[in-house]
């Protein structure tokens, strides 16, 4: 690890808890940005190959998650999604969007919280707009947006380079042991701290932090 302050955002864009903290690690961000530290994302791969049968249990299981989500967070879910006949809950595809994404924004003019931005984007068009990340066009419009180029987007997360690079990062977290997302994490370069695991206010998360690193 770096000799430098970074604070990591372990998650998966299509893990429903990831959606719920999405505003408060917004709010996490502008703090670490602002007090000289480096913001990073890595993905976790909640359900990396899908295959799951898309029958009743696991769409009920899932639908019950997305209920609590919004009562405990306020953010909006369309459960149109389990209206359709079938459907792969495969998560390696939208993580290996943001890989993608992080390789693109680093060699480009795009601030720091691009990567967040676009991060949240996949969630909202998934969450909300019930589109499917496993398609390559899904990424279109966030590249647009973001001013991302589609082409270039096109061409990374399709290469070999880009899918090793995700599947490393997934080895990475269970090499730290987390299991479950969303989990904050801080390094001084030295050492790896746990800041916070699961869903949890903004507020209490920078609490955390402050506490662990003796910030004022």
């Amino acid at each position: 690890m770096s000799e430098s302050r970074d604070v990591i955002y372990i998650g998966d864009p299509q893990c429903s808890w990831c959606w719920g903290i999405a505003e408060e690690m917004q709010k996490i961000q502008t703090f670490v940005t602002g007090h000289d530290m480096n913001f990073t994302i890595i993905v976790g791969g909640l359900r990396v190959g899908g295959g799951q049968a898309w029958d009743a249990e696991f769409k009920d299981m899932l639908r019950h998650h997305w209920q609590q989500v919004n009562q405990r967070s306020g953010q909006p879910f369309d459960y149109g999604l389990f209206d359709l006949p079938e459907f792969d809950y495969d998560t390696e595809p939208s993580c290996r969007a943001v890989v993608t994404a992080k390789n693109l924004i680093v060699n480009s003019d795009l601030t720091v919280d691009s990567l967040l931005d676009f991060f949240v984007a996949i969630q909202h068009k998934f969450y909300v707009g019930n589109q499917d990340p496993k398609q390559l066009e899904f990424y279109a419009s966030i590249c647009s947006d973001l001013g991302l180029d589609f082409a270039e987007f096109s061409k990374l997360y399709q290469s070999e380079d880009i899918k090793g690079q995700t599947t490393a990062e997934f080895n990475i977290t269970r090499n730290w042991g987390v299991s479950g997302y969303p989990t904050i994490l801080y390094t001084d370069g030295k050492q790896l701290y746990m800041v916070s695991s699961g869903f949890q206010k903004a507020d209490s998360i920078i609490e955390n932090m402050q506490q662990l690193i003796g910030l004022a």
